[in-house]
């Protein structure tokens, strides 16, 4: 294992939640990545885990989803299960704009469902994507 410099520490990233109390996600570690949340459960899961903190550090709050980036950039996007967003490069950018702005930190995105060559999917993410999301 790399050592580190005093007085700094590895960060530590919970994955799931392990039937961990929400206040411990509160204040433990440095930042919670879940499995995808219904688009209106994003801002009171930050909120939420804002209340429970203690510790007055900023513990950033992320999901992930499985993504199905359509040919179309202007397709509508759609969210099944919770987890499993469909659409074209533009609505999906809208929809984590509007999560980013809800609290969300972070989004883990997994291809596997799309169909299209991953450099179509990459360049349409760096297209559409990242810079509305980004953007202040």
């Amino acid at each position: 294992m790399p050592q580190l410099e005093e007085g700094y520490s590895m960060p530590l990233v919970a994955i799931g939640r392990c039937r961990q109390d929400l206040s411990w996600l509160a204040n433990e570690p440095d930042a919670w990545i879940w499995h995808g949340i219904g688009e209106d459960e994003t801002a009171p899961a930050v909120k939420k885990l804002n209340d429970l903190n203690e510790d007055g550090n900023w513990h950033p709050f992320g999901y992930q989803n499985f993504v199905e980036l359509l040919d179309d950039p202007d397709a509508p996007c759609e969210l099944f299960n919770k987890i499993y967003l469909r659409g074209g490069a533009k609505s999906i950018a809208q929809f984590w704009r509007k999560q980013r702005e809800e609290g969300l930190n972070h989004v883990i995105i997994n291809f596997k469902p799309t169909k299209r060559p991953i450099a179509d999917c990459l360049a349409d993410m760096e297209k559409y994507v990242f810079p509305e999301v980004n953007k202040d």
